[in-house]
């Protein structure tokens, strides 16, 4: 009888080893540090700003271009510094064929390996009052590369109850 027990048990033990799933193992992630992206986002609700910060990459940065969500409506004020606060001269220019989408054109092409504050001046939900996150669809074209950059989603979001 206990020979029954003892090798009933060894069965259960052995097959439940093999069914429990194995531990994961951690995986590299290949990280370009110099590729083009979003550092950070910020929204100051005093002033209806909403403030990216972008990674130029390796290359020369000609323009951006920002698709907005379809819930804000954007004035004609940009503002676009450098990390070191100096103001870049640039354009804002509105899509021909989406309102949302406009391009902000540099003078002169922002130099690689700089970071951009790029400010949307007296942005305004188009529901006011709603507590909201606002995604910017962000790209650059680089001088020496034919294709837009995907930088990524800008995220910002709004609190009503926070609006002095």
């Amino acid at each position: 009888m206990k020979s029954l027990i003892y090798s009933t048990i060894f069965t259960l033990a052995a097959a439940t080893t093999t069914v429990v799933p194995t531990v994961a193992q951690a995986q590299a992630v290949n990280y370009d540090a110099s590729a083009p992206r979003i550092v950070s986002t910020n929204i100051d609700l005093n002033d209806e700003n909403h403030s990216m910060t972008l990674y130029t990459g390796a290359k020369p940065l000609s323009y951006v271009r920002i698709t907005a969500p379809d819930d804000v409506q954007i004035q004609e004020g940009t503002q676009v510094t450098t990390e070191s606060g100096r103001q870049i001269e640039a354009n804002l220019f509105r899509g021909l064929t989406e309102d949302n989408q406009f391009v902000i054109a540099f003078a002169q092409p922002v130099p690689a390996r700089t970071n951009l504050k790029i400010t949307l001046q007296e942005v305004e939900p188009t529901v006011p009052g709603a507590d909201n996150f606002f995604n910017y669809e962000v790209a650059g074209k680089h001088l020496g590369l034919e294709r837009l950059i995907p930088y990524g989603v800008a995220r910002f979001q709004a609190n009503a109850g926070v609006r002095p």
